[in-house]
């Protein structure tokens, strides 16, 4: 069965826009692998992924997203989106 990736990326980028953890959370599997080509950043497994959320909403109290595209087959979908927000200095 595939999915509707147009329709995953939007809902996981509302889920992102709330800033609720658990929320973006729902969209992964526990094994997921996160990789973020603009940032460079690659998470391996939920715990890191939500290691990494945190530290987004800590860095970025404001971010949001705005999906532009989405692809995906029955076990992976891609997007591509704008991320935006005012960073937060740590002092």
């Amino acid at each position: 069965m595939a999915i509707d990736a147009i329709k995953m990326a939007n809902d996981c980028s509302k889920a992102w826009n709330s800033h609720d953890v658990n929320k973006i959370l729902g969209f992964y599997t526990d094994d997921c692998v996160y990789e973020d080509l603009g940032l460079g950043v690659v998470k391996h497994s939920k715990k890191e992924f939500t290691d990494y959320i945190n530290t987004m909403f800590a860095d970025f109290p404001d971010i949001k997203w705005e999906v532009k595209s989405a692809f995906g087959t029955n076990d992976w979908q891609g997007n591509e989106w704008i991320m935006s927000g005012t960073h937060a200095l740590v002092q």
